[in-house]
């Protein structure tokens, strides 16, 4: 404590932790810069990516495949300045194991300790970022979870433009992370789509989004809304 009245920042930090407290001031100071330009200008580019007419030289087919790739890549950029609004996250991309390539690599420093949802992930998690016309189906959600055993981690985020979806095999693909979330040992998948990305960056909440995701996949539940 120190010598006035007042907790400073560090000393409330450290109560907070020693006394399992999260606070909404805790997930502001948590949340860092957003650099709300260099992201409009990524949605800018993969929707510009996406009219672009075929240049020539391109079937149809492989004009797809083009703008595919280019827009892959935009949207892998777009979710690390995403990830990089978390603080406790250190961030590698495009990282080459024996076996696979991450889109990203994320260290989870000592700020995470200030977090319970994230106390038990470990020292890293993954992410992957998919930004194909379909919703998250169970062949992601399996490459997925192959690319988390080999990489010794429990939790891997999944950024994609549609998320889950809500009819068709949504429901298997929902069944298949919650089963994965009950086994032992336990490997989350957390599924965010880009509009609910636009929504928490737009609240700077976006590591709120993620622990409250967390929390859905390891009790089986839909989407949970706070009471005011």
């Amino acid at each position: 404590m120190s010598n006035g009245s007042a907790f400073t920042l560090d000393e409330w930090l450290d109560f907070g932790r020693r006394h399992n407290i999260d606070d909404l001031r805790i997930y502001d100071f948590l949340t860092g810069t957003i650099d709300q330009v260099a992201i409009d200008q990524r949605l800018a580019e993969i929707d510009e990516i996406d009219s672009r007419p075929n240049p020539g030289g391109f079937s149809k087919k492989g004009w797809e495949g083009e703008q595919n790739r280019l827009k892959g890549a935009a949207f892998e950029a777009l979710g690390g300045l995403v990830l990089q609004t978390v603080r406790p996250f250190r961030l590698w991309n495009n990282v080459h194991t024996t076996t696979n390539e991450i889109d990203w690599l994320i260290e989870l420093g000592p700020l995470a300790q200030h977090l319970l949802v994230m106390r038990d992930w470990g020292t890293h998690c993954i992410c992957e970022c998919k930004v194909g016309n379909q919703v998250v189906n169970v062949g992601w959600i399996g490459k997925l979870n192959t690319l988390m055993q080999t990489s010794g981690v429990s939790v891997g985020l999944l950024l994609s433009k549609k998320g889950i979806g809500a009819k068709g095999r949504a429901s298997s693909a929902r069944v298949q992370l919650q089963l994965l979330a009950a086994m032992t040992p336990s490997r989350v998948i957390i599924c965010i789509n880009l509009e609910e990305m636009r929504t928490a960056l737009a609240s700077r909440g976006f590591l709120q989004l993620i622990g409250r995701r967390f929390i859905e996949l390891k009790i089986g539940a839909g989407p949970l809304k706070a009471i005011a």
